[in-house]
């Protein structure tokens, strides 16, 4: 499989937090694996007195904090306290991954304050909260136990619209997307101990 890929949890995935998940895999070898969760948003509550999940940047300096509110996901459960952007500007790719023929991942500070000083007239992005990360074998391990598939990398559902209107929920739309442009039926799957991802 080539590097970037998804790696999609399977219906039989038991981690509460990967249920449904949609991992944009950008490294796997024999150190362990890395990737960015795409299709987890944090709900982001008004005025009404419920918590907001704000994600805070300091600049160099540490003299001007950047906050961000909107368009912030969560990348997994490692490193929860770095943020990443995956985002459309090729002007800004210094110590980034290129992920796509437009398409970028980066968690360098400078990268990220100059995006969010563009504000809404940047470019199309995407901030994640910490990460997904697995050490050597663990994940050829949940994917032979059949808690993965792998499935081929596409763009188009990197930055896909959250649309909140749907009685289905966004991300368990986008992770049923990503099956099916697998050949995948999230309907007709079901638990064998083992994927068709290449591992036996």
């Amino acid at each position: 499989m080539d590097f970037p890929c998804y790696l999609v949890a399977l219906p039989q995935m038991q981690d509460e937090f990967f249920s449904q998940a949609v991992v944009l895999l950008s490294q796997q070898d024999d150190q362990g694996a890395f990737g960015i969760v795409i299709n987890k948003p944090i709900e982001v509550e008004g005025n009404d007195g419920n918590h907001q999940v704000v994600a805070e940047l300091r600049d160099a300096h540490s003299e001007k904090v950047y906050e961000i509110k909107d368009n912030l996901f969560k990348g997994g459960p490692a490193e929860d306290q770095s943020i990443f952007v995956i985002h459309e500007d090729e002007n800004l790719v210094e110590g980034g991954t290129r992920l796509g023929e437009h398409l970028f991942l980066s968690t360098n500070p400078t990268v990220l304050q100059s995006l969010l000083e563009m504000g809404q007239s940047g470019p199309k992005r995407r901030y994640f909260l910490g990460c997904s990360a697995w050490s050597k074998g663990q994940l050829e391990s949940e994917i032979r136990a059949g808690s993965w598939v792998l499935l081929p990398f596409q763009e188009k559902f990197i930055l896909d619209e959250v649309d909140k209107q749907s009685s289905e929920p966004w991300t368990t739309r986008l992770w049923r997307k990503v099956l099916l442009s697998g050949g995948l039926d999230p309907l007709t799957l079901v638990s064998q101990g083992k994927s068709d991802s290449g591992y036996n």
